[in-house]
């Protein structure tokens, strides 16, 4: 640029001032900072596991997924702790399923499992009105569709095997919330056909019942001097009794089979459980990805087993809170039916 004959470059026009001002640098809002999750460290495995129960405590029965939303997990990792949770007998799993995923839930919350009756199909929900009305239900009393139908409610539907005088066994089916102490007295009534009746208590004057007998004053006791005195008889030497020598214990051929088979499947024997003659029962370990899990293994001395002895099985493992592992050396072919619709929980070994 010529400014009176003199040639003048640009930056010489600029005010002072303005070569010196710097415009301020705007720097991006600051995220407020959350104290609470500052430096927090991540729960731990033990911490989690916790929590979940607490959650379960006051929402159960949940299914997997709720467990996941509320812990920010996936399924999977939710599926993976309820199993261990289950394996440790800290939690239940129930049979019927919502949506096709099973409920989860602590052993006080069974009453609660009645959300389940709305996902069940017409003819099991017909026989679940049916068992809680009565509590107690013969199982040859029922119609065949009934029978089914109870073989399929195992959350709220547990057999009961009596067995009679004359060694005939048959089944009977109670209530999953009555005690099966409860159940027996009922059935009992039921075999007998004799209702218990309990008598209102009677307001009887104060003089109705037996009457005390009078104390009658007692003879003195004195010596008839007209008697003979007897003589003195000394006592025989008292014998002492034999020792008995100790009995040697039976071998029990079948139950060591039964054992060394056991040991070589890898499956642990914590104790054996009482049983009536011929039936075995153990409280085994068995190992697995998520820990060991506990089974109840049930034998017969028998060679085929019916299905009746299957449901006897279920009905012990039952009883103890396990489930099932079955070991025999053949099934028969009802049995062997109603273990692949009916029980599917249950593990079947050959022997």
């Amino acid at each position: 640029m010529i400014i009176n004959g003199r040639e003048v470059k640009k930056h010489v026009l600029k005010r002072p001032f303005m070569n010196n001002f710097k415009r301020p640098v705007q720097q991006p809002p600051q995220k407020p900072s959350n104290l609470n999750n500052f430096n927090t460290p991540k729960p731990s495995f033990l911490e989690l596991k916790s929590r979940i129960i607490s959650f379960i405590r006051q929402n159960g029965p949940v299914l997997p997924i709720q467990v996941a939303k509320a812990f920010g997990k996936d399924t999977m990792f939710a599926g993976a702790m309820l199993s261990e949770l289950i394996a440790n007998k800290v939690l239940r799993v129930s049979f019927a399923k919502v949506g096709g995923s099973p409920v989860y839930y602590m052993p006080e919350q069974e009453a609660k499992l009645e959300i389940l009756r709305e996902h069940l199909s017409q003819k099991p929900k017909q026989a679940y009105d049916l068992l809680k009305e009565k509590q107690v239900v013969r199982d040859n009393e029922c119609e065949p569709w009934e029978r089914v139908a109870l073989r399929e409610l195992k959350d709220f539907a547990f057999p009961v095997a009596v067995r009679h005088d004359d060694g005939n066994e048959e089944i009977f089916w109670r209530w999953h919330l009555i005690s099966e102490d409860d159940a027996r007295k009922q059935i009992t009534g039921i075999v007998s056909g004799i209702v218990e009746q309990i008598k209102p208590a009677a307001t009887a004057p104060d003089d109705v019942g037996p009457k005390p007998e009078p104390i009658k004053p007692e003879k003195p006791d004195v010596e008839d001097p007209r008697k003979k005195k007897q003589k003195e008889k000394l006592p025989k030497a008292e014998k002492l009794p034999k020792e008995k020598k100790p009995k040697k214990a039976k071998v029990d051929a079948y139950k060591n089979e039964l054992l060394s088979f056991l040991q070589q499947k890898g499956l642990e024997v914590l104790e054996e459980v009482p049983m009536k003659k011929n039936d075995y029962g153990f409280v085994v370990n068995l190992e697995s990805n998520v820990g060991k899990l506990s089974y109840m293994a049930i034998a017969k001395k028998k060679k085929k087993l019916s299905d009746d002895d299957v449901l006897l099985a279920y009905s012990s493992a039952q009883h103890h809170k396990l489930p099932l592992i079955i070991i025999a050396k053949e099934l028969s072919k009802k049995a062997s039916v109603l273990l692949e619709k009916d029980a599917r929980g249950v593990v079947f070994i050959q022997l």
